[in-house]
Formats: C-alpha cells, sequence, structure tokens
C-alpha cells in the first residue's frame, strides 16, 4: 500500500521559499544590468540554483512510502530506503525535525536493525502502523 508523504505548512513555505528564492535569483541574474557577473560566474550560478531548485521539486513531490510484503520502501528524490518490517523494534510518534524523508514536523521514527533509525511523515499514521503490527506484532509503538 503506498502512503504520500504528510505536507505541513512550515515544510510547504521551506520548500517552496527555497525554489521561488532561486528562481527570482536565476532570473535576476540572467536579466538584470546592475549586476556585474562575469558570464562564467552567471552560468555557474544560474546552473547551481536550477540544480538546487529541481532536487527541491524532485524531493517534494516524489516523497512516499509503500508496504509491501514484508519491506516498507521509503522513496524521497532520488533518495531510496528499504527496511525490512521484521527488523523494525518500534514506531514513536516524533516532532524532531531532524533531517529525515519527511515534509511535516508531526513524524513517525522508526526505530530497526542495529539501533537505525528514520524520520517519515505518512499522511495516514494510523493505518501505516496498523499495517506494520499486522506484519509484525513485536513492533513497540509510542504514539503521544
Amino acid at each position: 500500500m503506498v502512503f504520500k508523504a504528510k505536507k505541513d505548512l512550515l515544510a510547504t513555505l521551506i520548500v517552496w521559499g527555497i525554489i521561488i528564492g532561486c528562481s527570482i535569483i536565476t532570473v535576476y541574474l540572467n536579466t538584470s544590468k546592475v549586476v556585474d557577473v562575469h558570464d562564467f560566474e552567471k552560468i555557474a550560478l544560474t546552473v547551481l540554483f536550477s540544480i538546487l531548485s529541481l532536487t527541491f521539486l524532485l524531493f517534494w513531490f516524489t516523497t512516499f512510502y509503500v508496504i509491501k510484503n514484508d519491506t516498507v520502501n521509503i522513496r524521497s528524490g532520488f533518495l531510496k530506503w528499504s527496511i525490512p518490517i521484521k527488523s523494525i523494534i518500534s514506531v514513536i510518534e516524533s516532532k524532531n525535525p531532524l533531517a529525515g524523508p519527511a515534509l511535516a514536523i508531526n513524524r513517525l521514527e522508526i526505530i530497526y536493525g542495529n539501533s537505525k533509525t528514520i524520520r517519515i511523515s505518512p499522511k495516514s499514521k494510523d493505518k501505516f502502523i496498523e499495517l506494520l503490527k499486522e506484519k509484525n506484532k513485536n513492533i513497540q509503538i509510542k504514539i503521544h
């Protein structure tokens, strides 16, 4: 089953702020006569800001989670994780802002394997947890 990532206001403002900001800088660099930037620098900055914008767009539109068979597959942009459900020790509700394939501050922290963690933000947290518990009854759930 596929779970879309929840996207909260803070993540929306940050991601789209970066995308729009990079786009404005790129347009300004290439159209303004005020900015004294040499051609090589202009090209380099345009490429840099374009790559940054495209990367954030990619993460925004391709962050999702799939529970299939006995695995949780996590996709965010060009990054992928595959976690065997049997290796999941616990799922904890978290507001930890540390990086992870999550687009909301309300997250689930999955602890698996040998003390590995990953933070995700599925839209349907309850259904996600329910499916995990169906496949591994030993998972400890800590929801506030």
